[in-house]
């Protein structure tokens, strides 16, 4: 059974990723009223930035404390990763979030912004989950 550090932040990718679904949505063209996406934009950040402190706070201090020098090893590669990704992704929020709804749907430069980061971000996920998740687990246990 998944510690519960886990279990949080396994509950937070869903959120982060029904967000990015969210947003494809409306930038494929669908009705949705604007007060919507601007929400969802703004969680969307206010939640990556939740997920980061998270991670920083109780992931990788733990992480980096295991004997396992593989598992630090991997911790400490994770983070640096992590480090470049929030400096992507908090460009694209400054860089986009003070528009109208209506400049976004026509701006095709912020559609292909939000597609790569959406992809960066789901990719980082899986990688969190299939290889950095289960260290936690194996830290536990062999530390």
């Amino acid at each position: 059974m998944p510690a519960p550090l886990i279990k949080a932040l396994k509950a937070q990718h869903r959120e982060i990723l029904s967000l990015f679904d969210a947003l494809a949505v409306y930038m494929a063209g669908e009705a949705v009223p604007t007060i919507e996406v601007m929400l969802n934009l703004k969680n969307l950040k206010a939640l990556l930035l939740k997920h980061v402190e998270l991670e920083n706070k109780s992931l990788y201090p733990e992480l980096n404390s295991a004997k396992d020098r593989k598992i630090r090893e991997t911790a400490k590669i994770y983070s640096e990763g992590m480090l470049k990704i929030g400096q992507q992704g908090f460009a694209f929020f400054d860089q986009y979030l003070h528009l109208k709804v209506s400049e976004l749907q026509i701006n095709e430069k912020f559609k292909m912004d939000l597609k790569q980061i959406n992809l960066i971000v789901a990719g980082r996920i899986k990688a969190e989950e299939k290889i950095l998740f289960p260290l936690y687990g194996k830290r536990t246990k062999y530390s």
